[in-house]
């Protein structure tokens, strides 16, 4: 009986159907825990499961303490060196990971990585699966260089054993990928990302989802060098078969309805992005309800529509919402609300509410400095928001500190040709334009510049600041001419 029902729940896991699956993995464990007792190894994996479902509901606390309750039974059963128990060690670090505690993350997936070496020994696909994990929260805590160490050892150990042809393999590529695109080297990301779609493709064929998963990578590095039609053509292919893979009202679908959507937005089409969300959002509040994370993050999206068309208080209510929901689900101490504080302090600083902005800009600071630490290029933003505020409200000095704080951090993280390394020297040109040091400013506004093509969205933004310092500053020469005699020169290298 417990089984049958652990069956039909695992497929309401597969379509996405959380609500089913949770209330038949919680009917399974009372039947396990009936006819086995709490200290079997079925009771232990049914206990894993319904904290699954709770995952996909984002209950991620509820969900933890049953992972404990898993890992409790599997140490007593099989002892803390058995690789059923590394998988409770697992699923603990991955909840703790989203919960945004990474020390705590980090501990529990080396405990995996030990157990894996030590049972199946170092060049085993087990042992490179735990160097991702742990590759992975390196990643989120902006070591770059630790992250892309681990990734490597992991590609190595699954060339060698499962082949360059492999999906695990494939993944590996897109993991290195990733560190890429998070350094800003598209280039780079780019290869590697096609590599794993012609990977998937050989195996998989081309209408499977791994391939859309690929076309949604993909699409990511077009959409961050800014060429969104073809973005828009991969998002559109990716949820063409999420479409045919799961059905139309399937997460996945909404996820490419949010990717189509951001392209909209970008391109300025507001009425069509606003669609795209809304859609998204419908699928999100059906399957997952409204208190979900991921609904948070489709008010969020649809908040930035209102926001950009000038309805103020439309997307203050959504972003309130959103903080509602992170704050209830993580805490008040996450990234996630963080970002929420964020947004909402964008809104009361272009009302003209620069305390009510600072308060909230401030609070964002302090969680991601004791969540990622201080040389973090996500504390380098908040940074850079407190000090806007400070230059709003004229401390000069405070916001010029503040912005070579982002600035030291940008330039160790992304070195000095880099879009957020460009953002921060443009910033600490504002601060010199204020003070009214003008050739100072255009210095820094040079700078910043010199980094950007002139298709990048800031770039038009940099150079209207530029042509205003360059006037104030009463140069003699026309501004087009003395900006083509600068561009002439030798480029800011790095």
């Amino acid at each position: 009986m417990g089984r049958s029902i652990l069956n039909i729940a695992f497929i309401y896991s597969c379509q996405a159907e959380c609500h089913k699956a949770l209330e038949l993995h919680e009917k399974a464990l009372a039947v396990f825990k009936r006819v086995y007792g709490e200290r079997h190894q079925s009771t232990a994996l049914s206990y894993a499961n319904t904290a699954f479902a709770y995952e996909g509901l984002g209950r991620y606390h509820e969900a933890l303490e049953l992972h404990k309750k898993a890992l409790a039974v599997r140490e007593q059963v099989f002892g803390s060196g058995h690789p059923n128990t590394a998988k409770s060690y697992n699923n603990l670090a991955r909840v703790y990971e989203i919960l945004g505690d990474y020390p705590m993350a980090l501990e529990w997936s080396q405990k995996v990585l030990a157990v894996r070496e030590l049972v199946f020994g170092k060049e085993h696909p087990f042992v490179a699966s735990a160097y991702c994990r742990i590759a992975g929260i390196y990643l989120d805590l902006g070591d770059y260089i630790k992250a892309m160490e681990l990734y490597q050892k992991a590609l190595a150990i699954r060339e060698k054993t499962l082949g360059e042809e492999h999906t695990d393999t494939a993944s590996t590529y897109d993991y290195i990928a990733g560190v890429y695109y998070s350094h800003g080297d598209y280039a780079k990301a780019l290869e590697l990302y096609q590599k794993a779609m012609a990977i998937n493709e050989r195996i998989f064929g081309e209408d499977h989802p791994n391939v859309a998963d690929s076309q949604r990578r993909i699409g990511g590095v077009c959409e961050a060098l800014n060429d969104y039609p073809n973005a828009l053509e991969l998002y559109h292919k990716a949820m063409a078969i999420f479409a045919q893979a799961y059905g139309p009202e399937h997460l996945m679908t909404a996820v490419s309805y949010n990717d189509i959507g951001r392209i909209y937005y970008n391109m300025d089409e507001y009425p069509k992005a606003l669609e795209s969300y809304q859609r998204a959002l419908a699928i999100r509040e059906q399957e997952l309800g409204e208190d979900h994370p991921d609904t948070a993050s489709s008010y969020e999206y649809i908040a930035e529509v209102y926001y950009s068309q000038g309805d103020q208080l439309m997307a203050l209510e959504l972003y309130r919402k959103a903080l509602a929901i992170h704050e209830q689900v993580y805490g008040e101490e996450h990234p996630s609300t963080a970002s929420s504080c964020s947004h909402i302090a964008g809104i009361y600083r272009d009302q003209g509410d620069y305390p009510g902005a600072l308060e909230l800009y401030q609070k964002a600071l302090a969680i991601r400095e004791r969540v990622f630490g201080d040389e973090h290029p996500t504390t380098a933003y908040s940074y850079s928001r407190v000090a806007e505020i400070y230059l709003h409200q004229g401390e000069h000095q405070g916001a010029l500190e503040l912005y070579q704080k982002a600035l030291a951090i940008r330039e160790k993280t992304f070195g000095l040709v880099h879009p957020s390394t460009a953002a921060s020297y443009n910033d600490i040109g504002l601060v010199h334009e204020n003070r009214g040091d003008f050739r100072k400013a255009l210095e820094w506004f040079l700078k910043s510049y010199r980094i950007l093509d002139e298709l990048h969205p800031d770039a038009a933004t940099v150079r209207h600041n530029m042509e205003r310092a360059y006037s104030s500053a009463g140069s003699g020469k026309p501004f087009e001419d003395w900006l083509a005699e600068q561009l002439s020169q030798k480029k800011y290298v790095q």
